[in-house]
């Protein structure tokens, strides 16, 4: 005699939702220039002393600008946080000029130029021209 199978099936009933505490005042929001960084009442215990107390709309202004555009988070004159173009140094845009002559070398299509210049390819010497055409571009503009 053969013994039934056990159904092997898992509850699939998704677990509850955990009960949060009630919050009937919003947080209270803080910025730090020194460490650059934002605080909550609801999440940190302890704020540093010298962060600026802000609005939740101000956090979030800054929040949406920073993630926008790209622009960097400091402390303005009063000691709250504004969105600002980063500065970019010389030697920061020659790193990122030279990375960019470098992805072009490395490129499949400029893999491809090479091999079919090799293999006599028609039109590889063109590709290859004007792959080395960029590059050159992208030297003339590198910081001295």
């Amino acid at each position: 005699m053969t013994e039934p199978v056990k159904d092997k099936r898992v509850d699939q009933t998704p677990p509850p939702k955990p009960k949060l505490p009630e919050r009937r005042d919003p947080p209270r929001i803080f910025w730090c220039g020194k460490t650059r960084g934002f605080f909550s009442s609801y999440i940190h215990k302890t704020i540093p002393e010298e962060a600026v107390e802000i609005t939740v709309d101000e956090w979030n202004a800054v929040l949406q600008e920073h993630a926008t555009t790209g622009k960097e988070i400091v402390s303005g004159q009063n000691g709250k946080p504004v969105a600002v173009d980063p500065v970019i140094t010389p030697a920061m845009r020659r790193r990122s000029i030279e990375a960019q002559i470098e992805a072009l070398r490395s490129a499949p299509e400029t893999l491809d130029a090479q091999r079919g210049v090799l293999l006599g390819k028609p039109g590889a010497k063109e590709q290859l021209a004007a792959i080395d055409a960029q590059i050159e571009a992208l030297r003339a503009t590198l910081p001295t």
